[in-house]
């Protein structure tokens, strides 16, 4: 079934991709909730508002710093250094957004929480790409992805300023790499790649996701911690798996 597949892999992408476009088409725009600024855990701590929902994004900061430099120091000719260092930039950058935006929540802080966003999401779907496929398919959509992953929020930014906000292609920009990143793993196997790489990415991110949702249910619970705070910390494990990419990938480096 995978032979099959693999033979119409780029007519299968292609309609993946347009269909969940056009699924976009037929939802209505979606504006952002104004409640989704209030968090459960408020509390001040060494004039830091919103204390540990801000400190909670240093592990974006230590894992981006990390990222970049075993990056700049890896010597495979076939690794897709350009798009893995703007994932680790942002990484890196998603910590300083996102405390900017929890030290102040608003729409216009949340602007700078969402752009290093993007750029993690765009430029590890082109990394992925490299590695799976051809070295130059990869190189060849990492700006054009970037562009689409960060038009996406300005895109939403303007509109919500207009009084119509859309956040449509930025949650498409969102959820596409990881629709398209396990199909990928799929159509072009590398032994070891999906348990060491994939499943403990979307699973510690699902955890996050999952945290995101209860942030006032957990907090309520007692434990001095929001869902939310969590929410951090187990999206920041997300990305952990990546530091270990080199070596993933590096016995299928060997055997070419």
């Amino acid at each position: 079934m995978r032979k099959y597949f693999e033979q119409y892999h780029a007519v299968i992408t292609l309609f993946l991709t347009i269909g969940l476009i056009g699924i976009l088409f037929f939802i209505p725009p979606i504006s952002q909730d104004e409640y989704y600024h209030h968090f459960a855990d408020t509390k001040t701590l060494f004039g830091i508002p919103n204390f540990m929902n801000v400190i909670s994004n240093l592990p974006f900061v230590i894992i981006g710093v990390i990222g970049l430099l075993k990056i700049a120091k890896n010597k495979q000719p076939e690794f897709p250094k350009m798009a893995l260092l703007f994932f680790f930039t942002g990484v890196l950058l998603t910590g300083f957004g996102s405390s900017y935006y929890h030290w102040q929540p608003d729409n216009h802080s949340l602007l700078w929480d969402r752009l290093p966003m993007t750029i993690t999401f765009m430029s590890l779907l082109s990394a992925i790409i490299s590695l799976h496929m051809e070295d130059w398919s990869g190189k060849m959509v990492l700006f054009p992805l970037l562009i689409v992953g960060i038009g996406s929020v300005v895109y939403w930014y303007i509109t919500e300023q207009n009084g119509h906000g859309d956040l449509r292609p930025y949650i498409f920009v969102q959820f596409y790499p990881m629709i398209f990143i396990p199909l990928l793993l799929f159509l072009y196997p590398i032994t070891g790649v999906a348990s060491k790489l994939l499943l403990p990415m979307i699973g510690f991110y699902a955890v996050a996701k999952y945290f995101e949702q209860m942030d006032v249910s957990f907090y309520s619970l007692g434990f001095n911690i929001s869902g939310h705070t969590l929410k951090h910390l187990f999206s920041a494990l997300a990305t952990v798996s990546v530091l270990n990419i080199e070596k993933i990938y590096k016995p299928h480096f060997n055997e070419m």
